[in-house]
């Protein structure tokens, strides 16, 4: 995972954006106004999520916000916090209403695996639970997420890896780890077939000879390793890393 520059967000996506947020708090006065003591669950505008998602793709360079695996197409839109009903961890029941507020803010919104946002679902740990925001105009700023928001930070401060393994250097990084399985099988395969490109392309930059006999001549060694570490690449962060083992 690397610090994901998210910039403004498209013209398009606004007007949407806007469109939707009074859509919400209509359903919201209306819900409020029956009084039915049923929670309240918004019917959400697609369309405006999709508006995102390609400067969503061109921001995260075509990666998984999470994992830095390649996305094969533009998936659907991830909120950082849940839109729906929200616990604290798995074993919690759903007690919070979900961020629903927060669903069309650009600020909330990233492009992931669906295999990790799946794994994530509707949890979005909090340092002190208490202090969860329940309802538009409520200040986000007394939370203390567990999540890593690669947003709005860095995660590096936090995870790093030891070959294709991510490792948590603070807890914040071991728990972004076990609820987005960071380390499930199906990505340290990705990333050790990447590692072994990698480990090939150092031989290859440290050992001229066995550049010169080799079928990959054609490519140079030390630039394909620099172009390696660059936020564009896939597993960038693993990659720096692996460079770092090896004194580069």
């Amino acid at each position: 995972m690397i610090r994901i520059v998210r910039g403004e967000a498209p013209q398009d996506f606004l007007r949407r954006s806007v469109a939707g947020c009074q859509g919400l708090l209509k359903q919201l006065q209306c819900h409020a106004s029956a009084a039915t003591g049923e929670p309240f669950k918004p019917a959400f505008d697609r369309n405006v999520w999709k508006s995102a998602r390609d400067r969503l793709f061109q921001v995260q360079h075509g990666k998984c916000a999470y994992t830095e695996a390649t996305l094969d197409v533009c998936m659907g839109v991830e909120h950082f916090r849940p839109k729906g009903a929200v616990r604290n961890d798995r074993k919690a029941k759903q007690h919070h209403p979900g961020y629903f507020w927060l669903a069309y803010e650009w600020d909330n919104l990233l492009l992931t695996n669906p295999k990790v946002n799946n794994h994530k679902s509707d949890c979005f740990p909090l340092a002190n639970p208490g202090k969860r925001a329940t309802s538009p105009g409520t200040s986000l700023d007394q939370e203390k997420p567990i999540l890593i928001d690669p947003a709005q930070e860095c995660p590096r401060e936090h995870i790093r890896f030891h070959q294709d393994a991510p490792r948590g250097i603070t807890d914040r990084g071991r728990e972004t780890i076990a609820l987005l399985r960071l380390d499930h099988a199906y990505l340290r395969e990705k990333r050790m077939k990447h590692l072994k490109d990698l480990q090939v392309l150092l031989l290859l930059a440290e050992n001229p000879s066995a550049m010169a006999a080799s079928d990959h001549n054609a490519l140079d060694p030390e630039v394909e390793l620099a172009k390696s570490v660059q936020p564009e690449a896939e597993f960038s962060s693993m990659a720096i890393d692996f460079l770092a083992a090896h004194g580069r």
